[in-house]
């Protein structure tokens, strides 16, 4: 049984939060170890992002992890016909193509 593709419907927040916590993330605030108010902002983005308006479980990926590529191996032994996408590895793929889409044309409509 294959689970059902929904409509992605990105928001003006969600394209917010996503353009942040990438700004953040390339800057190494995602870093568990990082003590800094900056790291405060990316836990709190990535969850109001993920958990909140995307409806994404705690035990799947965040859409601002690296999603480029196959899952790794502990992660595709979690998947099964019943949950080809445990992990939310390719969801999480379908969300950041579209969140990147919505960007792509609020930036064509600017120019």
């Amino acid at each position: 049984m294959m689970a059902q593709r929904r409509t992605i419907v990105v928001t003006a927040e969600m394209a917010a939060l996503y353009v942040r916590g990438c700004e953040l993330r390339d800057a190494g605030h995602d870093d568990v170890d990082d003590d800094s108010p900056e790291h405060d902002e990316f836990r709190a983005i990535d969850k109001r992002l993920n958990w909140t308006l995307l409806g994404r479980a705690p035990h799947e990926v965040s859409v601002l992890d690296d999603l480029s590529g196959d899952p790794p191996a502990c992660m595709q032994r979690r998947n099964s016909p019943a949950f080809p996408d445990f992990n939310g590895w390719y969801s999480g793929r379908r969300l950041q193509e579209a969140l990147q889409a919505a960007l792509d044309a609020q930036r064509s409509r600017q120019r």
